[in-house]
C-alpha cells in the first residue's frame, strides 16, 4: 500500500508542477505578450521569468509546516521541516510565531482543556452508569 501511495504522490506533484509551468497561458502569453510590447520585450521576458519560474520554484520550497503539539482542538504548534522555525495560532486563529510567551499560554490553555475533557468523559461516564442501573424495587405487603 506503500508504494502506491507514493506513486500516486508521485504523479499529482508531478502534474501540478507541470500545469504550473506550462499551462496554456505560459505558452499564448509569452508571445503575445512580446509582440504587443515591440521594441521593450525584453522587459516583459524578465517578468515573465521572474512571474512564471522564480516565482512557482520559491513556492516549491517554502514552507512545509506540520503540526508539533496539539493544545486543545483549536490550538495547535507548528514546526516547519526545512528552517525549523514555530509557529502556533493566536487569539484570532491566525499564525503566529511562537515566543516564550506564547508557549507559557499555550501550557496554561492545554492544562485548562485536559482538565475541562476529564471532568466531561467523568459526567458522560457518571451518567451512562446511571442510565443503565436498574433501580431497586421493594414490594412491601
Amino acid at each position: 500500500n506503500q508504494p502506491m501511495k507514493n506513486t500516486k504522490e508521485i504523479f499529482v506533484f508531478g502534474f501540478a508542477i507541470f500545469a504550473a509551468f506550462f499551462g496554456a497561458g505560459n505558452l499564448i502569453l509569452p508571445p503575445l505578450l512580446g509582440f504587443n510590447s515591440g521594441p521593450d520585450w525584453w522587459l516583459v521576458a524578465i517578468g515573465f521569468i521572474i512571474s512564471a519560474t522564480i516565482i512557482p520554484l520559491l513556492a516549491l520550497f517554502g514552507h512545509n509546516y506540520e503540526v508539533t503539539r496539539k493544545v486543545t482542538y483549536y490550538v495547535k504548534e507548528y514546526t516547519c521541516k526545512h528552517c525549523k522555525k514555530e509557529l502556533t495560532t493566536n487569539g484570532n486563529g491566525q499564525l503566529t510565531e511562537l515566543t516564550p510567551k506564547f508557549k507559557e499560554i499555550n501550557s496554561i490553555l492545554e492544562y485548562i482543556h485536559n482538565r475541562r475533557m476529564l471532568r466531561l468523559n467523568r459526567q458522560r461516564n457518571f451518567s451512562n452508569q446511571t442510565a443503565f442501573t436498574k433501580p431497586d424495587l421493594q414490594i412491601s405487603a
